[in-house]
């Protein structure tokens, strides 16, 4: 297996390329493959494969990712995990109040906030459409219509169970404790009882949709695991959970176990 070309500075790309590939040239010079991948490796955004297989010409160029959030799981850790999965190399920073706010003075962010990805210098918003990117672009999201209304269902459950718990846990001072007792007692459990119900009849044991994991279970194991289950809070938040959700905490405990074990037994420990 080899490869024609391998250019390395993009600002002599075009010429090389004519001069490789003119119509007057009978012969190609060749390169082994695996030369080919160091020479991308090391060069980063620029680094681009041409490759000429009688009349189709392919290029193949690396791309560079940065994730922007702060030093904790919130709205960024899903984007984490799924690049995770994906296996896709990215680089992860993890900003101080400061950084932070010379970020969004530059104008770089959409938004003005964070989490934000960072693709060769352009930047995207909204970690719900970049982790649904990152699972699309890497064979982790259905194409069937009935797959896809499956595991956005899971987006949705984890959206009201959110918006519960960041209201107790936002409270004031003086009212999060009351707050949290009845988030606990009556809030969550009627979410978590209805999310058992379409489980057991909708998902498989190990995976939210039955064919493989991806889209759906990375959200379940990003808000769980630093939520629920989380170390400081499984004696409290991880028992509302077995007590109404006894067939959706087995899954979780196979994914945490199981295909996820490793990403979360590696991450920076954080509160939140």
């Amino acid at each position: 297996e080899y490869i024609n070309y391998i250019d390395y500075n993009y600002s002599i790309h075009l010429v090389l390329f004519f001069f490789f590939f003119s119509s007057r040239r009978r012969h190609t010079r060749f390169l082994p493959v695996s030369w080919a991948r160091r020479c991308v490796q090391e060069t980063g955004t620029w680094g681009t494969i041409i490759k000429l297989n009688k009349n189709i010409i392919s290029i193949m160029a690396t791309d560079k990712y940065t994730v922007h959030y702060f030093d904790g799981y919130g709205r960024a850790e899903a984007i984490r995990i799924a690049f995770w999965l994906a296996k896709v190399e990215f680089n992860d920073n993890r900003m101080t109040r400061e950084q932070f706010a010379e970020l969004k003075a530059s104008g770089k962010l959409p938004f003005g906030q964070v989490p934000a990805l960072e693709k060769n210098g352009k930047f995207y918003a909204q970690s719900t459409p970049i982790v649904r990117w990152v699972c699309q672009t890497h064979n982790l999201y259905p194409t069937d219509p009935d797959h896809i209304y499956h595991v956005e269902v899971a987006t949705e459950v984890i959206n009201d169970i959110r918006q519960k718990v960041m209201k107790a846990w936002f409270s004031p001072p003086e009212q999060k404790e009351e707050a949290m007792k009845k988030l606990l007692a009556e809030e969550v459990p009627p979410q978590l009882k209805a999310l058992e119900n379409y489980f057991t009849q909708y998902c498989g044991e190990n995976a939210w949709d039955k064919n493989s994991i991806g889209f759906a279970d990375i959200q379940m194991v990003d808000f769980f695991s630093s939520i629920f289950l989380h170390p400081d809070r499984v004696a409290t938040f991880g028992a509302v959970v077995e007590a109404n959700a006894p067939n959706f905490k087995k899954y979780l405990d196979n994914l945490v176990n199981g295909p996820f074990k490793d990403y979360l037994a590696s991450r920076p420990s954080c509160s939140f």
